[in-house]
């Protein structure tokens, strides 16, 4: 047993470090934190770790290989992807500084757990990184243990987002720059979208 517990530990610590990474997560869940209630942010948050909790589910039983045997696949799911985080990028700038309007078409469990979905980023680094530490042979609670870990990496991570850019001291920043804030959040989106469908 303790031959793996340094394997999901490694796990644990490379979701981490691509949760903190900045991307339509962080920018998903922060815009809610600021934007409306805590409640609110934190099932955005929710949204986002369900995603990411699919694509390990995903990983573990051999995504990896599906995108292998069908390259197809991968293009589709990037194309799709970036078109969905471009019209989220454009929801935000239509709307910016129009709050719980703006936030309302971006934010909440299943547009986040959309857009965690549709972030071509997710299949691709945890198929790759599955596929180098769970090798064949890896016992299924490991298995499992790898699922859980990236969803507990995921929770960790976006709910103290959620928590910490919710209190009315950040909210009140937030009110004074929303036009902008949003506008620099929705073409940061708009910009990571053309490029995944770009290629």
């Amino acid at each position: 047993m303790s031959v793996y517990l340094p394997i999901l530990l490694s796990i644990f610590t490379l979701n981490m470090m691509a949760c903190i990474s900045p991307g339509p997560n962080f920018l998903t869940v922060s815009g809610a934190a600021v934007k409306r209630s805590r409640g609110h942010a934190v099932a955005t948050a929710l949204g986002i770790m369900t995603g990411d909790t699919l694509w390990a589910i995903g990983a573990v039983i051999g995504l990896s290989a599906l995108l292998e045997a069908v390259p197809s696949l991968q293009t589709v799911l990037r194309i799709g992807g970036g078109l969905y985080l471009a019209y989220v990028g454009w929801c935000l700038w239509r709307y910016a500084g129009q709050g719980v309007e703006a936030v309302g078409r971006t934010s909440g469990f299943f547009p986040a757990m959309m857009v965690s979905l549709t972030n071509p980023k997710a299949p691709i680094y945890l198929a790759s990184t599955f596929g180098q530490i769970l090798v064949p042979g890896t016992p299924g609670w490991v298995l499992v243990g790898a699922v859980v870990t990236v969803t507990g990496a995921s929770f960790v991570w976006y709910v103290t987002v959620a928590f910490a850019l919710s209190n009315p001291a950040a909210q009140r920043t937030y009110q004074r720059f929303a036009v902008w804030i949003d506008r620099v959040t929705g073409s940061l989106l708009i910009v990571f979208g053309a490029w995944l469908v770009a290629g």
